[in-house]
């Protein structure tokens, strides 16, 4: 009896091991990095390294560049940025902050990616501006929230067309690499 216990902890320890290490490995691989872009207006450009993103929440690791979204349906979409922290420590005490744009293509032969002022809470604006909770803490909170406000979290919202590319464009503050979320969710 004493052995087959023993054998069954063992084998316990085990199992709860490997699942341990697959959920860890499992969260690791879902943060998808921004290949780094300066700003340009050339679609052909900003598309060269955009990475794509879906319906839902994406974790991304970014300094600046573009992601791009293609609208499955027909709608009003809400792109919201959040928990922004540094990508190789755990310090919660970084003040960085950085902004990001929803731009859509233009142009009379659609060479062009232009931004476009997005409705926000706090009024309409062309830069979406992001900060760190630390950086928005020390220096934000308790003040009147204006579209030039770095927030930790925020969001735009843009309508679009089934099949309508939009890019998103982030430049943060720093050269280190960031972490953070970016949800997009089609509204009713």
């Amino acid at each position: 009896m004493r052995k087959l216990m023993k054998k069954h902890s063992v084998l316990l320890l085990l199992t709860f091991t490997v699942i341990m290490l697959f959920s860890m490995s499992a969260s690791a691989a879902t943060i998808r990095k921004v290949k780094a872009q300066k700003f340009t207006t050339s679609r052909s450009v900003a598309n060269k390294k955009a990475i794509t993103i879906k319906t839902g929440t994406t974790l991304l690791r970014a300094k600046q560049g573009y992601v791009k979204f293609v609208a499955p349906k027909a709608g009003k979409y809400k792109f919201t940025f959040s928990n922004m922290a540094p990508y190789k420590t755990t310090s919660t005490n970084i003040y960085e902050s950085g902004y990001w744009y929803l731009m859509t293509i233009n142009g009379s032969k659609n060479q062009y990616v232009w931004q476009q002022k997005v409705p926000t809470k706090a009024g309409k604006s062309y830069a979406l501006k992001v900060a760190t909770p630390a950086r928005y803490n020390r220096l934000d909170k308790g003040n009147t929230i204006t579209t030039d406000t770095y927030l930790p979290t925020r969001s735009g919202t843009i309508r679009l067309k089934k099949g309508q590319l939009v890019y998103l464009y982030f430049s943060l503050s720093t050269k280190e690499w960031y972490k953070f979320s970016m949800k997009v969710k089609r509204l009713k």
